[in-house]
């Protein structure tokens, strides 16, 4: 009950002209999977960015740009 609810948020959001969505989580809860599927259901290209221990702001903001523009 509490996927389907989450996984119709992502998609409204993301189904929305320019819109998008950034999902902040740990892994292992399931919710890479959940936004996949629900970008797929919506036709849209799913972009992932893995952040490590030596993440500086920069690398931050380059790999932002290259997912969103």
């Amino acid at each position: 009950r509490e996927f389907n609810r989450h996984l119709l948020k992502i998609i409204r959001a993301v189904t929305v002209h320019d819109g998008h969505v950034i999902i902040v989580g740990m892994k292992g809860f399931g919710i890479s999977m959940m936004t996949r599927l629900a970008c797929f259901s919506a036709g849209i290209t799913f972009n992932k960015m893995e952040l490590h221990p030596n993440f500086v702001e920069e690398e931050w903001r380059a790999d932002l740009r290259k997912n969103i523009i």
